[in-house]
Order: C-alpha cells, then structure tokens, then sequence
C-alpha cells in the first residue's frame, strides 16, 4: 500500500495543485533571521544551540546558527528562535 502511495503523489502533484499537507511536504515560515516555523517534521534528530536536524518526510531540514533555541515544539510542528545563518535541505 505504501509503495502505491509513493507512486501516486508524484502523479496526483503533476496534474493538480494540492495543498503541502496532502503531499507531506514541509511548510518552512522564517521571520527575519530570528525565527523560523516548521511544519509537517516527523523527529528532532539532533539539537545544538548552533545546529538543529529534523526528519521530514522527503529528506532531512538543517538548520544552522547561534543561540538556536526552541521555543515551542508539538507533533508535527516546531518554532526556533536565535540567529539563523543558514537553512538545508538534503535529501
């Protein structure tokens, strides 16, 4: 059944234009350099007050800078507060 999924959500996303949520795709809000909202991650994989790591669906977010702090954090949702230097996606 997941690999159907798999094979679908590329099709689905080709031919319509959905919502991120529907793909499970993150949803990146930054203000400033100060702070920074995601959603739609999976796990905190690692947390320093110069680099954060979180799993997401299609690959892994990092988020690097200085006094990184968090300052709300739910299931599917976290708000990082500090310097932000710099934002990667791999994948």
């Amino acid at each position: 059944m997941r690999s159907i999924k798999r094979m679908i959500k590329p099709l689905i996303n080709n031919q319509l234009t959905l919502p991120s949520e529907l793909l499970d795709l993150p949803t990146v809000t930054i203000t400033g350099n100060k702070q920074i909202a995601i959603e739609q991650h999976y796990k905190l994989i690692s947390f320093s007050t110069n680099e954060i790591k979180l799993q997401c669906e299609k690959g892994i977010i990092q988020i690097n800078g200085q006094t990184l702090t968090i300052k709300m954090m739910y299931a599917r949702e976290i708000i990082l507060e500090g310097v932000i230097e710099k934002i990667i996606f791999h994948q």
